[in-house]
C-alpha cells in the first residue's frame, strides 16, 4: 500500500510557525568574535554632555506669583499667563514651558485662535518685546 506524501495545509502552515526563528529565538551577541573591548578615551560620554534642568523645575520658577496653582497642562499655564494682566511674551512661554518658539507661535495661531477661539491680541511697545494677551469681553 502507497502512503500519499501530500501534506494538509493546516500541517504546512503548522510546521512553517515551528520553523520561523523568533526574535527571542535568536541570540544577539554584541561582540561577535568575543574580541576584548578596547578602552575608551579619558571622557566619559556623561562629562561631555550638557546638564539640562528639568521642565518641572524651570516652570515653578518662570511662573508669575498670581497665577492660579489648579492649572497643570501646558495648554493651561499659557492660557493663564495670556490671561495675566500685560499678557506675555514669546521667550515668557518658552521658558515657562520648555517649547521651541516655532512651537510657541504654533500654539498660538493653532490652539489659542482656531481651536479654542480666543481673540488673541498682540502689542509691541518700543524698546521691548512683542507682548500676547488673550481679550477679555467686557
Amino acid at each position: 500500500m502507497i502512503k500519499s506524501t501530500k501534506k494538509s495545509a493546516a500541517n504546512t502552515a503548522a510546521e512553517a510557525d515551528r520553523n520561523f526563528a523568533t526574535p527571542s529565538d535568536i541570540a544577539f551577541d554584541s561582540n561577535p568574535e568575543n574580541k576584548p573591548r578596547t578602552k575608551r578615551s579619558s571622557k566619559s560620554k556623561a562629562e561631555t554632555k550638557t546638564v539640562t534642568v528639568p521642565a518641572a523645575e524651570r516652570v515653578h520658577s518662570e511662573i508669575p506669583s498670581n497665577v492660579n496653582a489648579l492649572r497643570t497642562t501646558k495648554q493651561d499655564l499659557v492660557l493663564t499667563l495670556l490671561h495675566v494682566d500685560g499678557g506675555t511674551t514669546i521667550n515668557e512661554v518658552m521658558r515657562a514651558t520648555g517649547w521651541q518658539e516655532h512651537s510657541v507661535r504654533g500654539f498660538f495661531a493653532g490652539t489659542v485662535r482656531k481651536k479654542l477661539g480666543f481673540d488673541l491680541i498682540s502689542a509691541k511697545q518700543e524698546g521691548s518685546d512683542r507682548r500676547y494677551a488673550i481679550k477679555v469681553a467686557a
